[in-house]
């Protein structure tokens, strides 16, 4: 089941086309016009990527496990970037990546893994996930990570 975290009422003045953002713009990038699903089992790890996000007014929602990231994103047409934790529970962050990609592959995943030894990028890559980031991280390594991904669709 999934969680809703912070919901703020999108902001009628923004034009949604040709939107960019630049880390650089301020330390905190508006999201509110955003909706980003976070999959991570460990309390803690959800606890540091929702006091990052919450600053952003981005609307997020939480789910713990790979199967509940998949049948979230098939119910909800409306999330516009995946957190993905790689080792979860009833399924791994992996298999949810793939088959999130096969079925909306223009949504973007972003691993985001204390599986930081050597392949393990790769393996990320190799398994649909659009960017990767080893834990521990900043929270401008994650605000920048999403805004790349952000602006690569928004350009598609």
């Amino acid at each position: 089941m999934s969680e809703l975290i912070n919901q703020k009422n999108m902001k009628d003045q923004i034009n949604h086309t040709g939107f960019k953002f630049s880390v650089y713009d301020s330390d905190v990038p508006d999201l509110s016009i955003y909706t980003i699903l976070i999959v991570e089992d460990e309390k803690s790890s959800y606890q540091y990527l929702y006091a990052a996000l919450r600053r952003t007014n981005a609307k997020l929602f939480w789910v713990k496990d790979g199967q509940a990231a998949v049948d979230f994103i098939r119910e909800n047409d409306n999330v516009d970037l995946v957190l993905m934790d790689i080792k979860l529970p009833v399924m791994t962050g992996y298999r949810a990546t793939q088959i999130i990609k096969h079925e909306f592959p223009y949504l973007p995943v972003i691993a985001q893994t204390a599986y930081a030894m050597s392949g393990d990028r790769e393996k990320c890559f190799e398994m649909g996930c659009d960017d990767y980031l080893p834990k521990p991280y900043s929270s401008s390594s994650l605000y920048r990570a999403i805004i790349d991904q952000l602006n690569r669709i928004t350009v598609i």
